[in-house]
């Protein structure tokens, strides 16, 4: 995809190959909290993280995932930044490779190339977040999850017909439903519920065979 050339580009460029560190996260592990200094910036190269902040009672507020592929701390970053705004989960098993913000910044901002990949990778980030905010727009979570699923592929116009057949929900349904911000349990049943009616065959986290008729009838 377009989005990982970016990726592909640091992860590959020789100054990341003699600075950049590859740590491993076990499932569920916090690897920093809010207030922490950022030194790094980081790539994903497997598994899914999500951000976390709390309301004054301590429930649970996800806001962004990050899965492979995905940049951890650019925004901040590029906001001059010096210090984390939320708790960083692994939802997964996941790698991250650890950047100093010298070297990404002289990848990603000081080169013509790498400055070029990089418009393109946030112009991608900057869809999904439309994605998320209108999806959050409808009302029901039916229609959040038909939304969900017809945007797929930058497709945040819904009278266009390449909806896939097959789509892989973002990493669990914990994870989903924190997204959508609706409770685990409801997004179950209604998973469930759409699959009897045939809006899709459903294999854990992942799709198929899914309806496109009745997904746009639906918004």
């Amino acid at each position: 995809m377009d989005q990982l050339k970016f990726i592909d580009y640091c992860l590959n460029h020789p100054l990341v190959t003699v600075n950049g560190q590859e740590k491993a996260y076990k499932k569920g592990t916090l690897l920093t909290t809010a207030g922490a200094e950022i030194t790094k910036i980081g790539i994903v190269t497997k598994g899914v993280l999500k951000t976390c902040n709390y309301t004054r009672v301590g429930k649970e507020l996800c806001s962004t995932i990050f899965d492979q592929g995905s940049v951890v701390l650019e925004y901040l970053h590029l906001m001059k930044k010096r210090y984390y705004t939320f708790d960083l989960i692994a939802v997964s098993p996941c790698t991250i490779c650890w950047i100093p913000i010298k070297i990404f910044d002289e990848i990603a901002l000081n080169n013509q190339q790498g400055l070029a990949l990089y418009v393109e990778h946030l112009a991608h980030r900057g869809m999904e977040t439309q994605r998320l905010v209108s999806c959050l727009g409808y009302k029901t979570i039916r229609e959040r999850i038909c939304y969900w699923i017809a945007s797929s592929n930058n497709n945040l116009e819904l009278n266009q017909k390449n909806i896939p057949k097959n789509i892989k929900l973002p990493g669990s349904q914990e994870l989903f439903s924190a997204l959508l911000h609706v409770t685990r349990a409801s997004i179950s049943q209604e998973l469930n519920r759409m699959e009897a009616e045939g809006f899709f065959t459903r294999n854990r986290n992942v799709l198929s065979n899914v309806n496109d008729t009745k997904i746009l009838a639906t918004l």
